[in-house]
């Protein structure tokens, strides 16, 4: 079973000038306000990518750090008093996830689970002075779940709201068979923004690019959660789930894939086609298999023979230590033509992390609407796109 929690008080949104204007309309001195906004405002985080700490960025708001209520499900978890789920029979167990001030835990349908949850939810109101809005929160059954233990466990939270077909940020939480119907509903809410009166005001040109906004405003397009493509690799749970001995750009379909890892490949086919790879040290680009070189047909070098190593790096082609192309090894690897190419792209020293960068736009960022523009010419390519990313392209 499924227990999503909306917390009344959220910390987070505190902004801190408005903190420091109470502080001083309430007549702190200001030897006493300055050192309590250093303290709230000097806070950076770092985040770690499989165990590598990431570059350190600071945030504009916000007063509580960390999150207690994680370290307490954990502890339970750990103590076996609550079991979570499994994303996949070899993958991570999942007992929570957090977003914002909601909180979507999972645990087993039992009287003990739910026992044990709520003396969690008790020890994080004390700790965090926080409370667990029960009329918002909802739960939600599997369907072997019998109807009288349903009763039983919800009187046991305190909350008689089940969780069926909600919405979160204006997606669904749950998805049925058919996927297309589960987003029926926002095409719907787009058109009628072009039929309204305002629409029938705007030429067919404007009508395209406010369709393009309206998609970008109900967060549609499957690609905007894939930004960094990087990213989507670096999930646990669908790595533990769908590439778990590969990487996400090598990652292939599999049988009976959710609608969301679809979505995600055919995001990733997007991305692939729309963008490319600049060179810094070359460890992340496959010669043959990725873009990364101007003036070569699709940015891609053709090998000139059928015997050819297709997972070598241009890192092989580079002098790390001089910050140059091995220009006698690409003579012997590569047509005059694709030498010339490959010798007029720039390097320097140190040589930085390779970037993949997006052609649709003039200074290499992903934007909704150049991407919207690439998918439509995927689908005119193959008509079998997710439902997820293919109901807003027609």
């Amino acid at each position: 079973m499924a227990v999503k929690l909306d917390i009344k008080k959220a910390y987070d949104k505190f902004e801190w000038p408005f903190i420091e204007k109470c502080l001083i309309q309430l007549g702190f001195p200001m030897y006493i306000v300055r050192p309590l906004t250093k303290c709230i405002t000097s806070l950076s985080y770092s985040i770690l990518v499989n165990g590598v700490e990431q570059e350190i960025f600071f945030p504009s708001r916000g007063l509580r750090q960390g999150d207690p209520l994680t370290s307490l499900i954990e502890d339970k978890v750990n103590r076996d008093l609550i079991r979570g789920v499994n994303a996949s029979p070899s993958g991570i167990r999942v007992s929570h996830l957090l977003f914002a001030d909601d909180r979507l835990a999972f645990i087993h349908a039992s009287r003990s689970d739910c026992v044990e949850f709520l003396d969690i939810l008790h020890s994080y109101q004390l700790a965090a002075g926080q409370e667990v809005n029960f009329n918002k929160s909802s739960v939600y059954f599997s369907s072997n779940v019998l109807d009288s233990l349903k009763l039983e466990l919800q009187q046991v939270l305190g909350t008689d709201k089940c969780l069926t077909d909600s919405n979160y940020l204006g997606m669904p939480i749950l998805l049925g068979r058919n996927r297309k119907a589960s987003f029926e509903y926002l095409r719907d809410r787009i058109q009628s923004k072009l039929e309204g009166w305002k629409g029938r005001l705007l030429s067919a040109s404007g009508k395209e690019i406010w369709r393009c906004t309206a998609q970008s405003s109900y967060g549609i397009l499957i690609m905007e959660l894939g930004k960094p493509i990087g990213l989507l690799g670096e999930d646990y749970v669908l790595k533990g789930k769908y590439f778990r001995i590969t990487s996400f750009k090598k990652a292939s379909l599999v049988s009976n894939p959710s609608a969301l890892w679809r979505a995600f490949l055919d995001a990733r086919e997007i991305l692939l086609k729309g963008g490319r790879w600049r060179v810094g040290n070359g460890a992340n680009i496959e010669i043959y298999n990725d873009k990364s070189v101007a003036n070569l047909d699709n940015y891609q070098i053709q090998p000139i023979t059928d015997f050819h190593d297709v997972h070598l790096t241009v890192a092989s082609l580079v002098n790390s230590h001089e910050g140059v192309w091995k220009r006698e090894l690409l003579n012997s690897m590569f047509s005059p033509s694709q030498v010339a190419a490959i010798l007029a792209t720039p390097l320097s020293l140190p040589l930085p992390a390779d970037r993949f960068i997006w052609m649709g736009t003039l200074d290499g960022k992903y934007t909704v609407q150049s991407g919207y523009y690439v998918a439509k010419d995927v689908l005119m390519l193959r008509k079998n796109l997710s439902p997820i990313i293919s109901l807003f392209l027609h």
